[in-house]
């Protein structure tokens, strides 16, 4: 009888428990794993590259003096490159039922048109897409009597697929394309957008929303993706370190500065993405606290901003998430 009541009594306090997060709109889903492999189990692979391009005729003269097209290529600087991978190809066991993670891993071209990425591997070979942004470029044209001729145009990366392992360290030279930019003369510039991350963590204050300066959040890496924008800013992955607001030490904020266009000359709007981190959810139940692990995830791990963002804008989206339960 006794082991009876105490049965009923814990199935009680579930019922109250769950009541408690159905009123307080958090999303519960199936469990997720922590970790999609051990990391002891995974090394790392490095590409390395360069970024050329055939975008002024002024140098493309022999030593004879003669014009010679594409004789010398020109080095694209500040290009965006990424990597996107699914964690299921680092898993030695795959969960057929578990819902792998896409991870993303980005850099930019230097002042040489290089660049280096580097991401955890297995033994086994596996094929990635290093993909290269778009960007907005100016092409000279070679003119016999010297004078300076010259448009806008825009720079396509395009993508090159490259087999992978640990340990391994590819090196590869990738031509980039362009196209003239439509329409008539074009403004360019660029715009901040900051993410700032809240959520009610600890629900033994009540509704409020509790700061993430202290949790796991801070440090990890989230990805900016233009959802739509005009065709020479498309194509473009950005990523960000979530931090402590250097304003606000109550926040933990992202900041990106992306290229963009003037008011009226075609706005742009993103996807944002954030990893699921592990945390713990705190709440109160017949007087006694509970903590639960959990682990949580933004907005399904995505936030889309429809909102237009021109040039020289400072625009602040605030992210509000939901959380998935972990096995006790």
């Amino acid at each position: 009888m006794f082991v009876k009541n105490i049965n009923l009594k814990t199935k009680k306090m579930k019922r109250k428990f769950f009541s408690i997060l159905a009123i307080a709109a958090i999303a519960m889903t199936s469990c997720k794993k922590e970790e999609v492999l051990d990391s002891n189990q995974l090394g790392e692979a490095t590409i390395k590259g360069n970024v050329f391009a055939y975008l002024d005729e002024r140098n493309d003269i022999n030593a004879d003096g003669l014009y010679i097209e594409n004789l010398v290529p020109e080095v694209v600087a500040g290009i965006a490159v990424s990597v996107s991978i699914n964690t299921e190809i680092w898993d030695q066991s795959p969960d057929t039922n578990y819902d792998y993670p896409t991870k993303t891993f980005t850099t930019v071209t230097d002042a040489e048109g290089n660049y280096t990425l580097t991401f955890p591997a297995t033994d086994k070979p596996n094929m990635v897409t290093v993909k290269f942004g778009n960007m907005l470029g100016t092409y000279y044209t070679y003119s016999a009597d010297g004078t300076e001729l010259s448009k806008q145009i825009e720079v396509i990366g395009g993508s090159q697929s490259i087999d992978v392992y640990a340990g391994a360290n590819a090196n590869v030279r990738h031509q980039a394309g362009w196209n003239n930019v439509s329409g008539t003369s074009q403004e360019y510039g660029s715009a901040t957008f900051r993410v700032v991350y809240k959520q009610n963590w600890d629900y033994t204050n009540g509704f409020v929303y509790d700061t993430l300066t202290s949790t796991a959040l801070i440090g990890q890496t989230i990805t900016l993706t233009y959802n739509s924008a005009p065709t020479d800013l498309s194509d473009n992955t950005f990523s960000a370190i979530v931090a402590i607001d250097a304003n606000n030490p109550t926040q933990a904020i992202a900041e990106f500065t992306v290229p963009t266009r003037l008011a009226g000359q075609g706005a742009v709007n993103f996807f944002i993405q954030t990893p699921d981190f592990q945390g713990t959810y705190t709440t109160t139940i017949n007087g006694a606290d509970y903590i639960q692990n959990a682990i949580w995830n933004f907005n399904n791990n995505n936030l889309f901003d429809g909102q237009a963002v021109y040039d020289g804008s400072i625009t602040t989206r605030y992210m509000n998430g939901n959380f998935n339960f972990t096995d006790n």
